[in-house]
């Protein structure tokens, strides 16, 4: 990228009596429980800060002048279907990979929401477990990534307003380039998200060894939040984010 040469399934809820808005509670809730780096393995902790994830607020916090380049993608293959974190610092200037990044790439899909039935005694916890792998990009293929998302809009305008939804499939991008916040969002079908050009090159670093989710075209039931009905009969299936002109507004 030319400017960046320095760089858990939703379960059905029933009656839901206000399915749109959070409590005060909840807002409270949510604003303590920002995103700090490190594992999403601990039982309920994803649910907490995944908005924070999403916006970056521990890239946000530690993004200034000097900081080290830092970026993260989060695919979205339908909340309760696959989602897809890679991580990337740029390599230290001083070491053997200069001018390369390190990656961290985690997957959750359904077959780890799929235990969440029959818990293993032996390990309680690998419910809420993620696939993890490390893989370290030489310079000349960080550069090929970099390119790839200045050619899809990081850096640009955003689609302010636009509405995401968990139950759809979209990609954020949220990054601390050369002291500075980027943020970029796409969904399917308004961005034809297959052609995205940064998605090839991730997947190809990608050593978790769990398939990608592809997107495909969805019913209108299928991307609905919530089921039709009588609203204090309705199931909540997902959940959705709006967003702003660098990041995500707030959930609506």
């Amino acid at each position: 990228m030319a400017r960046m040469t320095a760089i858990g399934k939703v379960f059905p809820t029933k009656r839901l009596r206000r399915p749109a808005a959070l409590s005060l509670a909840g807002l409270l809730l949510l604003a303590a429980c920002g995103y700090q780096g490190g594992g999403l393995n601990a039982p309920f902790s994803q649910k907490l800060t995944w908005f924070s994830l999403l916006n970056g607020d521990d890239i946000r916090a530690a993004c200034a002048p000097g900081a080290p380049e830092r970026l993260r993608l989060v695919y979205n293959g339908r909340y309760h279907e696959q989602l897809r974190i890679y991580d990337l610092v740029a390599s230290d200037p001083a070491g053997p990979n200069a001018g390369g990044a390190e990656l961290t790439a985690r997957v959750q899909d359904a077959a780890s929401y799929n235990k969440l039935g029959s818990i293993d005694l032996r390990s309680p916890l690998s419910a809420w477990q993620w696939q993890e792998a490390s893989a370290s990009l030489g310079r000349e293929d960080y550069q090929r990534l970099q390119r790839a998302l200045e050619q899809a809009g990081l850096g640009g305008p955003t689609p302010v307003g636009t509405e995401l939804r968990s139950t759809r499939f979209y990609w954020i991008a949220i990054g601390c380039v050369g002291g500075e916040v980027w943020f970029q969002a796409w969904q399917d079908p308004e961005t034809d998200v297959t052609r995205l050009p940064f998605v090839a090159l991730l997947l190809a670093a990608d050593r978790t060894g769990v398939p990608f989710n592809a997107p495909r075209p969805l019913s209108a039931a299928e991307t609905a939040l919530r089921e039709p009905g009588p609203e204090k009969e309705r199931e909540t299936y997902g959940f959705s984010m709006r967003v702003d002109r660098n990041g995500l507004g707030g959930l609506l």
